[in-house]
């Protein structure tokens, strides 16, 4: 906790001011959370200062929220690139990425546990951008790919300067997905999130299906099905939609069941938990992206 507090201090993250009138101080808590390796191994513990974002209000306290990100599309056609010009490719993350974004909106806060002062009236005016507001932007994990390892270095060496970087060496697992580099090419996986999908769903300990959907079966609405927690149901298609970076084997299920996030039924559940059971017998699957052959475009259909 003392070195994120060193680095917010560090960073002017706020300065502490009387609230304006009119205007209101949203409140503050620390969040504690293991990081883990992509074989389940703790690596380390984590601590942060997130702001209670879902307070602000849209149109007083923020206008629009958007973070600069790569698809994930991107960044497969740049690892296959890379793949077959067996170019460097290792990865980068930046400490408190957060902090390196600047505010232009007044957002107020109230001083957090750890800096208050006893009778200290001020709030903290936010002069750079926390954990968990809606105008956060952040993008702090990095892939980095080149043939000239000297150039590689002085690029890290110049981010490093300006941002305070990890080194994390060859690329291994990266938001969420493993790398692993092979005679044949690089093979992207997702072992550890399928397994955390079936473990936090109940079905880690399911019978294996054969084929991740039902033959014959057409889903509807299901009006007479009963209502099931919408919620768990979203998050449970939702986090099936991030598998299929290295899964396209379940897209078709998947797109399927995403058609009644709105109002789900047993019947839609039961659907989902066949692509669980289907993933308990495939967990170690993935995409490869071959060192060899031609590089050109390559789509694939079925007869419809």
């Amino acid at each position: 906790m003392q070195q994120e507090i060193k680095a917010l201090e560090k960073n002017g993250t706020w300065t502490l001011e009387k609230l304006p009138e009119g205007k209101r101080a949203i409140d503050s808590k620390w969040v504690y959370k293991t990081k883990y390796k992509s074989n389940g191994e703790i690596e380390r513990f984590k601590v942060g200062l997130v702001a209670k974002g879902f307070t602000q209000m849209e149109g007083v306290d923020y206008h629009e929220t958007f973070a600069p990100v790569a698809k994930l599309v991107t960044v497969r056609t740049l690892l296959a690139v890379a793949t077959k010009k067996d170019w460097i490719i290792h990865q980068l993350d930046v400490n408190n990425a957060f902090l390196h974004g600047d505010l232009d909106e007044e957002v107020y806060m109230k001083i957090p546990q750890g800096f208050s002062k006893e009778n200290d009236t001020r709030v903290c005016r936010l002069r750079k951008s926390l954990l968990a507001l809606n105008k956060r932007l952040e993008t702090d994990d990095v892939i980095i790919v080149g043939n000239n390892s000297e150039q590689i270095q002085q690029t890290k060496k110049q981010l490093d300067e300006e941002f305070s970087i990890k080194d994390l060496g060859p690329l291994k697992y990266f938001l969420g997905i493993e790398v692993a580099k092979t005679s044949d090419g690089l093979v992207l996986s997702q072992r550890k999130y399928t397994l955390d999908i079936l473990r936090d769903s109940g079905m880690l300990g399911c019978r294996p299906s054969a084929f991740p959907f039902e033959q014959r079966i057409k889903l509807d609405k299901g009006e007479e099905e009963a209502k099931i927690d919408a919620t768990q149901y979203r998050r449970l298609v939702g986090r099936l939609l991030y598998l299929q970076a290295t899964r396209p084997d379940i897209t078709y299920s998947v797109n399927v069941s995403s058609q009644f996030v709105a109002d789900p039924r047993r019947n839609h559940l039961e659907a989902a938990n066949r692509v669980l059971r289907y993933l308990k017998g495939t967990s170690g699957q993935g995409i490869l992206l071959p060192r060899e052959g031609p590089s050109i475009l390559t789509a694939y259909c079925d007869s419809d």
